[in-house]
């Protein structure tokens, strides 16, 4: 697994639920969804930890893919909301 270097987040792409379509990454052309893997050197660590579920901005995000999965590294600052329980 990758550890993210200075303020930047390692997360797990989700699909988005639209109706009964599934849509992830470039396709959505908004915010998505993804769950937090892993967390580099942030400056406020008690808002996140790994295994939140949050929305971010696409665009600015770094691409990574392993095997089958598809990884994006982001700064902590393109988080746009946490998903609450």
């Amino acid at each position: 697994m990758l550890k993210p270097y200075g303020p930047h987040i390692l997360i797990e792409v989700l699909p988005i639920e639209v109706g009964a379509l599934s849509i992830t990454g470039e396709e959505s052309e908004k915010p998505i969804r993804g769950k937090i893997l892993a967390i580099g050197e942030v400056s406020r660590p008690e808002l996140i930890k790994v295994g939140d579920i949050i929305i971010y901005d696409y665009y600015s995000a770094v691409e990574y893919h392993q095997t089958d999965k598809e990884f994006l590294i982001i700064n902590e600052d393109d988080i746009l909301a946490i998903e609450e329980e």
